[in-house]
C-alpha cells in the first residue's frame, strides 16, 4: 500500500495537465496559445485578473442589477454570489481543505468577470452542493421538495432559453 501513496501526489498535476491541454489546444486550432484571453478582451464587461484589484468596479458591478437572466446585469448571478458568501461559513465547518478550494474558486470569477455567468462558474464549487445538502437533509423534508422544484424549474427555463437561442447563463 505505501509504495501507491505517490500516485495520490500525482492527482496535483493534474490542473496543470489542463492548463496544458486548453493552451495546447488553442495553438493547434489557432497558431496562439493565448488566443482566449485575447478574445475575451471583445467581452462586453473585458474580464480580467486585474479587476480583482478595482474593488469599485465589483460594488458597481454588483448593485447594477436590471434584468433576471442578462449577461452582465442578472438578479439571478447575484443571488447565487450570496448564497456562495453564506454557505462558506458552513464550507469552513465542514473541511477547512474544502474551504480552500471554494473560497478563490467562488471569488476569483465574481471579482474578474463582474458576474458574467457567474451561475456557469459556480457549478464547478462542489463543496457548496455537499454543505447545501447536509442542511437540507436536516431540515424540514418540505424545503428539500421545494428546493428540488426550484431548481428543476430553473432548469427547464434556461433550456427553454438556451433552444430559442437567448442568453442561458
Amino acid at each position: 500500500m505505501e509504495r501507491f501513496a505517490h500516485r495520490h501526489w500525482l492527482l496535483l498535476l493534474c490542473p496543470l495537465l489542463g492548463y496544458a491541454t486548453y493552451f495546447g489546444t488553442m495553438y493547434a486550432w489557432t497558431g496562439n496559445a493565448l488566443e482566449g484571453f485575447e478574445a475575451q478582451r471583445s467581452y462586453p464587461n473585458s474580464p480580467s485578473i486585474s479587476n480583482i484589484l478595482n474593488v469599485a468596479g465589483f460594488a458597481n458591478a454588483f448593485v447594477n442589477v436590471h434584468t433576471v437572466d442578462g449577461m452582465l446585469d442578472s438578479v439571478l448571478d447575484r443571488g447565487f454570489f450570496l448564497l456562495f458568501l453564506a454557505l462558506l461559513p458552513a464550507v469552513w465547518k465542514v473541511n477547512r481543505t474544502w474551504f480552500w478550494y471554494t473560497l478563490p474558486t467562488g471569488l476569483i470569477p465574481a471579482l474578474s468577470n463582474y458576474f458574467l455567468s457567474y451561475r456557469r462558474f459556480i457549478m464547478v464549487c462542489f463543496p457548496l452542493f455537499i454543505v447545501l445538502a447536509q442542511l437540507l437533509a436536516k431540515g424540514p423534508r418540505w424545503m428539500f421538495w421545494y428546493y428540488v422544484g426550484l431548481l428543476a424549474a430553473m432548469q427547464a427555463w434556461a433550456v427553454t432559453r438556451f433552444v430559442n437561442f437567448n442568453w442561458a447563463g
